[in-house]
């Protein structure tokens, strides 16, 4: 199974990374390793700021730079461990995931596992939150060797409740909606929106399948090297999900960390143009195609709705206008792909 990770949002037991316990963990570490701290490079948390599931820091270990990744939450599969079972089946040249230098797994007494790995010196594989042209073939071709050499055989068992597409999304979201409403913003227009969403999944996801893939594939976690290789970051996400969820992935960060307005038409014409950068590495039927891939950005859109937009960070002083102008784009994306699928799926049987 996949790692659980906003499942946890409700978990008691779950102790988060705060300050005097991460540096108690950290001390640990240091003695163990002789790491040396540069920097913390990201916090990783379970929605809200105070729920700090990872911390990731930059430093060295004999001289060489390095990521000494802390978990604080126990993970289903450790994080080092998807990562040696990925390089144990992949077969491309060109595509990797970054060196495991050294490991510790999860400490029952003390709560934490780590592991410090190769310090990956490389941009993102598209640095804006929207791609250029060139950057979008560049993401088309990484993309396809990913599939075609990277995924040779599952890593990640699947579970009964993972092999319904309809299943796994109604029970995700429904959690999201669960968390949306313990925060005290689970609006009535939420809840329409909602309420519209299970409507249109139940007529399609059915006809969906769940596939293995990485579960987090933003431009952020597919760094480009110099030498031209793709490093895959973020390797804890390897799991199942429905059909081309990986695919689109990236494009809904991309939209939802904008923080200057892009207008609705532009947004939907540069997704237009990813729809038909995919469909030409696709060996699918249009209409089927479009309809999966529509599906998964209403999914998107749906979650962001409901808890991504209130619980990601934004500049102090534009946090209000961001957060309104976000929630009015994300609202219009949803009903766009949700009448397209409806127009999508008549052409497909009629």
């Amino acid at each position: 199974m996949g790692n659980q990770i906003a499942e946890h949002y409700f978990n008691e037991d779950f102790i988060a990374l705060h300050k005097q316990r991460l540096d108690s963990i950290f001390h640990d570490i240091v003695e163990k390793t002789g790491f040396q701290f540069e920097k913390v490079l990201k916090k990783k948390t379970i929605y809200t700021k105070d729920k700090i599931q990872c911390v990731e820091m930059k430093g060295k270990l004999q001289d060489q730079p390095v990521i000494l990744v802390i978990q604080g939450l126990k993970l289903e599969t450790e994080e080092f461990e998807l990562m040696r079972r990925f390089e144990e089946q992949n077969k491309s040249k060109i595509v990797r995931t970054p060196k495991v230098l050294t490991t510790s797994a999860w400490n029952n007494e003390k709560q934490y596992s780590y592991f410090i790995m190769e310090y990956i010196d490389a941009p993102p594989i598209y640095a804006g939150p929207l791609a250029t042209e060139d950057e979008i073939q560049d993401f088309l071709k990484f993309y396809k060797e990913y599939r075609k050499n990277c995924l040779i055989k599952t890593f990640v068992d699947i579970l009964p409740r993972e092999e319904s597409a309809l299943v796994f999304t109604s029970a995700r979201v429904m959690h999201w909606a669960k968390i949306c409403e313990s925060q005290g913003n689970l609006t009535s227009e939420k809840i329409k929106l909602l309420e519209q969403y299970l409507t249109v999944i139940g007529k399609y996801l059915p006809n969906v399948s769940m596939e293995f893939c990485h579960g987090h594939l933003d431009a952020n976690s597919v760094r480009k090297m110099s030498n031209g290789e793709y490093i895959l970051m973020s390797n804890i996400f390897w799991t199942w999900r429905p059909q081309m969820y990986d695919m689109v992935f990236h494009l809904w960060a991309g939209i939802k960390s904008l923080r200057d307005e892009v207008t609705e038409k532009l947004i939907v014409k540069y997704l237009f143009s990813w729809e038909d950068g995919f469909i030409k590495i696709q060996d699918k039927k249009y209409e089927l195609f479009a309809i999966n891939f529509r599906l998964m950005m209403l999914e998107r859109c749906i979650g962001t709705i409901l808890v991504d937009i209130e619980n990601q960070e934004y500049p102090k002083h534009e946090s209000g206008k961001d957060v309104e102008y976000l929630r009015e784009l994300f609202i219009s994306l949803f009903k766009l792909y949700s009448h397209s699928c409806d127009v999508l799926s008549k052409s497909m049987y009629r």
